[in-house]
């Protein structure tokens, strides 16, 4: 993949299997429903001039 940093909204587990076998890449571990997680975090990652949600947390 010619990105650098990707969004993942995975298992925690699987989030870093999937770490390990993509070192040069900046993994960001996307809010879950069950987690209190919020977006952020992920809101200066969007470069494509899409607009993100509002987060009422």
């Amino acid at each position: 993949m010619p990105h650098q940093q990707l969004i993942v909204a995975t298992d925690r587990g699987i989030f870093y299997k999937m770490q390990q076998a993509v070192p040069d890449k900046a993994l960001f571990e996307a809010p879950t429903a069950g987690g209190r997680g919020n977006l952020s975090h992920l809101r200066a990652l969007s470069v494509d001039g899409h607009e993100w949600p509002k987060s009422d947390r």
